[in-house]
């Protein structure tokens, strides 16, 4: 049989076509999705800008509802890149320094002025990069998988570590990119600042621009091949471990099969895991629910095609029980609690009530344990307390005492939006530190009573840093005023020892005024400026 032989012409030729063709399928199944309709956009000055370069540093968040990326001919698959089109450079000189994107999923439907969405990944950078005029292009080093569920956060920041110090410019202006208007919902959230360093881990949320305009974007998308089999329902995560009835929870799952054709539902239990329930509305990869009782929870994970089911481990959120009735605080014995009644602190003793109580509550100091060396700052209201479900710790002579270097905390008891808490026979030491103040209300804090204590502070001192009572409109200024509605509280009976003042309550008359107030048989002694103010 004759031998044929190919010329190493024909072969780069062969080779060539097939490269070609190859070149061809993926150009067909990649496609680029367009989410806005906007012709104009940022200025060089203005926000959301998602190239901006006006500030040494910035962390903005762009949601991109799965409604907006279905409508738009998009579904489950990998997002290989994003695309900004630039319109104007106008004065733009440098880089963006050490520009990064990240992206996520949520499903949260309109993104908070005070929060960042969490759980975004690094796709692109840190790289100091120069925008062009025309378009933009992002690509990935991993592509994203996005279930075609789920919303999507685009999140981008930048800014060089050394700015904060090294006293260079490292700003220019923003670059123009259209942006849409007018969403019926927060669709961007942005934080820019000078001097700050790089801010993609900062956790400071003041937003600039309008919520409610977002900038155009193109994602680059490879739509997922169709299940075929049973899938993988991946492992299942639950945020937080520990939360208070009806308040939320968020579930989460990765290692999901990563195909079209899926259909998903988070199940709950609160039986163990003997009996399952779907979740009403719970059908993407993320989703927050409600917590009614301690509960687990799941992911089932259906392949339409061949109606293949699978479910994801189940993990547990616990919800602890409500206290009622009458406690010991001892210090010398453990936390028992909820099997027992014993707690080993005046902190575990408020960690207990934050989800509520069921009825009055007394905890029993054992003043054979003194002292306590303890802070105790209690900054939100009990659910369920009320004049009659009151919160009382009965000291019994027992000493709790702390040292403050925190100008922002400064007392050893801080009652912050609080209310129905008595505080009865208890020696407060607040007279080391950098700062002492006993008891320490502001916020909204009302009907509270602090009765037959002893509060010792700085009998030495001349600064403000030191006061016995005080109820005031800041953190750290001792006689600051402004919005602090503080109203009905008692003080009676007390020994107040030191501080520059004995006893304050300051607040503006207009809006931020307190009322009701009560100041009764307190012996006010050794303070420098004066008993009260």
């Amino acid at each position: 049989m004759a031998k044929i032989y190919a010329s190493s012409l024909m072969v780069k030729k062969f080779l060539l076509v097939l490269m070609g063709i190859m070149s061809i399928s993926l150009l067909k199944a990649q496609a680029d999705i367009v989410i806005g309709t906007g012709t104009t956009g940022n200025d060089d000055i203005t926000f959301p800008a998602p190239l901006q370069d006006f500030y040494e540093g910035s962390r903005a968040q762009y949601l991109y509802k799965a409604s907006e990326l279905n409508a738009a001919g998009m579904g489950p698959g990998n997002i290989a890149a994003i695309k900004f089109t630039v319109t104007d450079l106008f004065t733009f000189s440098g880089t963006i320094q050490q520009y990064t994107i990240k992206i996520g999923t949520t499903a949260t439907n309109s993104l908070g002025s005070t929060t960042w969405e969490a759980g975004t990944t690094t796709v692109y950078g840190p790289f100091d990069y120069v925008p062009t005029l025309g378009v933009n292009t992002f690509t990935f080093t991993t592509p994203f998988f996005w279930n075609g569920t789920s919303n999507v956060v685009v999140e981008i920041c930048n800014g060089l570590p050394a700015n904060t110090t090294d006293g260079l410019t490292h700003w220019s202006d923003n670059v123009a990119v259209p942006w849409t208007t007018g969403l019926s919902f927060n669709g961007s959230h942005t934080y820019r600042a000078d001097n700050a360093g790089n801010l993609c881990g900062t956790t400071t949320t003041t937003n600039t621009g309008t919520q409610t305009t977002r900038p155009n974007i193109t994602f680059s998308w490879i739509p997922a091949v169709a299940c075929n089999g049973a899938p993988n329902a991946g492992t299942a995560s639950a945020t937080p471990a520990t939360v208070c009835l009806n308040q939320p929870v968020s579930l989460a799952a990765t290692g999901v099969t990563l195909a079209s054709g899926l259909t998903y539902q988070w199940q709950s239990s609160t039986d163990n895991g003997t009996t399952w329930g779907n979740i009403n509305g719970a059908t993407t990869l993320s989703t927050s629910t409600n917590q009614v009782f301690t509960s687990l929870y799941r992911l089932r994970v259906i392949c339409t095609n061949t109606h293949d089911t699978a479910y994801s481990n189940s993990v547990q959120v616990v919800s602890p029980p409500v206290p009622g009735g009458i406690y010991t605080i001892n210090k010398g014995a453990a936390t028992t609690w909820p099997t027992g009644t014993n707690f080993n602190s005046f902190n575990a003793a408020y960690n207990a009530i934050k989800c509520g109580i069921s009825r009055a509550v007394v905890f029993n100091v054992v003043p054979a344990a003194t002292p306590y060396n303890e802070q105790l700052i209690i900054n939100a209201p009990i659910p369920n307390s009320s004049s009659i479900n009151t919160i009382t710790f009965n000291g019994n002579g027992a000493i709790i005492t702390f040292s403050s270097s925190n100008t922002n905390e400064r007392a050893v008891v801080k009652l912050k939006n609080t209310k129905h808490f008595i505080f009865d026979s208890l020696v407060v030491n607040a007279n080391a530190g950098t700062y002492g103040y006993g008891f320490h209300l502001m916020n909204d804090a009302d009907s509270n009573e602090v009765r037959r204590c002893t509060i010792n502070t700085s009998t030495t001192s001349t600064s403000q840093n030191f006061a016995g009572i005080v109820i005031n409109g800041s953190d750290a200024g001792l006689t600051t005023t402004g919005t602090v509605l503080c109203d009905d509280n008692t003080f009676s009976n007390n020994i107040i020892n030191g501080g520059y003042y004995g006893v304050v309550i300051a607040s503006q008359f207009s809006g931020g005024a307190s009322g009701g107030n009560k100041i009764v048989n307190n012996d006010i002694r050794e303070f420098y400026s004066a008993g009260t103010r």
